[in-house]
């Protein structure tokens, strides 16, 4: 029996997940096309528009990659993408080991990243950029404007933690994304800070 359920398992996959609306071709093709060079053999997802859907049946075919209508959300696209992820993992989440959020336009690979020994050693990476939330006039705006002076206030010394590059297992990233979902829904703001859950670490 036990032999039965082994062979029955489903292969387990990791996948690269990203949201590319009104680029050229070109950006699409270097971000997958250094990926593959990368020795990555995953799944690579995109949600685009449709004019890229229907341009663009030569770049799937060469590097494999699946090309996705953007979701159809009331919500700003910096929001709607991050519901489609979620819904993504969700529904393939038995494939599915590790899972890169990632930008487009200007992500670039050099080599795999689900190799890197961080990638390997944590369940969950986000990636701090070399500012804080006090010292960025976009994400202080969007902290104040959110939940108020007071919350800009605890966090400002925070750094900034882009969530454009996200990496984690499958069931750390559902977590993750769900947490993003409740914090940006129950917002009226539409473009929330990337480092908000900083406010749930006080």
């Amino acid at each position: 029996a036990d032999r039965r359920m082994r062979s029955l398992r489903i292969p387990m996959q990791n996948v690269i997940l990203g949201t590319a609306t009104g680029y050229p071709l070109t950006v699409l093709d270097r971000f997958c096309g250094t990926a593959r060079r990368s020795g990555f053999g995953g799944r690579i997802v995109l949600w685009t528009d449709e004019a890229t859907l229907a341009t663009a049946t030569g770049l799937q075919r060469k590097h494999e990659v699946e090309l996705l209508p953007c979701p159809d959300q009331p919500y700003h696209l910096q929001t709607a993408r991050y519901l489609a992820y979620e819904e993504f993992l969700v529904r393939n989440g038995a494939g599915i080991d590790r899972a890169l959020l990632s930008d487009v336009r200007d992500v670039a690979f050099l080599s795999d990243p689900f190799v890197h020994a961080l990638a390997l050693r944590h369940p969950f990476c986000a990636f701090l950029e070399d500012t804080t939330i006090g010292d960025s006039i976009f994400n202080k705006t969007w902290v104040q404007q959110a939940f108020g002076d007071a919350a800009f206030l605890a966090i400002a010394h925070e750094p900034v933690s882009c969530s454009g590059t996200t990496l984690g297992t499958a069931d750390a990233m559902r977590v993750y994304l769900g947490d993003r979902k409740s914090t940006r829904l129950n917002s009226s703001h539409l473009v929330i800070s990337y480092a908000v859950f900083c406010l749930k670490k006080k």
